[in-house]
């Protein structure tokens, strides 16, 4: 920017600002790092993982009996809290029949160590009495439970990397409608990762795919 002070014995003294080619060179780097910036962003979230989604769930659909399993996350750490919901609803047009062996409860939900033993499980017990249920057209089961990774066989919390089964159970004593539907969560020891030094432009861009439950377990 180019400062022209006029002054005279005819009049009082001007200030003139005058742009030379100076400010256009200021002006066009500040807009060529604005496109750079939207650009590098765009590619980013191109390249992003797919599957980078903060909920992990299965469907499966039984005769008209519509099963959903979901969890909070793919990937957990030992130590965090597994939310659970599972439903079921019955997308007939038909009142269908459901008898229970376990008294007031028709969804379970079940956890299952990288060995498939059984672990946890919500109810964990209840009465043994047989009820019955007319299950209307578009009505709903809902179950909504967490997990702390509690052990029901060692009595103790889990210290066992690796992958676990979440299973969700209608639990009626009619065969054709008994069905189930499961998912698997990674869970992983955060207590082995080794500290990294400060990281540099791709260390950067790995850090953002580390907040991606799927991979932040892969990118250690």
């Amino acid at each position: 920017m180019e400062l022209v002070l006029g002054s005279g014995r005819e009049g009082p003294r001007e200030l003139v600002l005058q742009s030379g080619n100076r400010d256009a060179n200021v002006w066009e780097a500040i807009m060529n790092a604005i496109r750079l910036t939207l650009t590098v962003a765009l590619v980013l979230a191109a390249l992003a993982p797919a599957d980078c989604v903060a909920e992990w769930s299965v469907s499966v659909d039984y005769g008209g009996l519509f099963h959903t399993l979901s969890v909070d996350e793919r990937a957990y750490w030992l130590g965090d809290t597994v939310h659970i919901s599972y439903s079921v609803t019955n997308t007939t047009e038909d009142t269908i029949f459901l008898d229970f062996g376990c008294l007031y409860h028709a969804l379970f939900v079940d956890v299952y160590d990288p060995s498939q033993n059984l672990i946890w499980r919500d109810p964990a017990g209840c009465q043994n009495e047989i009820w019955f249920d007319l299950f209307e057209p578009g009505e709903i089961y809902s179950k909504v439970t967490q997990w702390d990774m509690y052990s029901f066989e060692t009595h103790a919390y889990i210290d066992e990397p690796g992958t676990y089964t979440v299973m969700g159970r209608l639990k009626t004593l009619v065969p054709e409608h008994a069905h189930s539907v499961s998912l698997a969560i990674e869970i992983g020891d955060s207590s082995t990762i080794v500290p990294e030094p400060e990281p540099g432009t791709w260390g950067r861009i790995k850090s953002l795919y580390r907040q991606c439950p799927l991979t932040r377990l892969a990118w250690r």
